[in-house]
């Protein structure tokens, strides 16, 4: 199985509590479409480095708090 083969489906308990915490960017984030809260969620949980997936999840939250999308 290749890495990107594995279906990382949601974020870790620790990171969603985490977001949630900011209502604006939770509530922005989750309404989104499956298939961009797949590909984000993805993003920040694939990181090899801890430092790195609370940086991607930094930019995840600021970016929904403003209310776009990442690129």
């Amino acid at each position: 199985i290749y890495s990107y083969e594995k279906e990382i489906s949601e974020l870790s308990t620790e990171y969603k509590e985490e977001f949630k915490k900011d209502k604006a960017a939770w509530e922005y984030f989750i309404n989104q479409a499956p298939s961009y809260r797949k590909g984000v969620t993805r993003w920040i949980m694939s990181a090899k480095q801890e430092i790195t997936r609370q940086s991607r999840l930094e930019k995840t939250i600021t970016a929904s708090r403003e209310q776009k999308r990442l690129q």
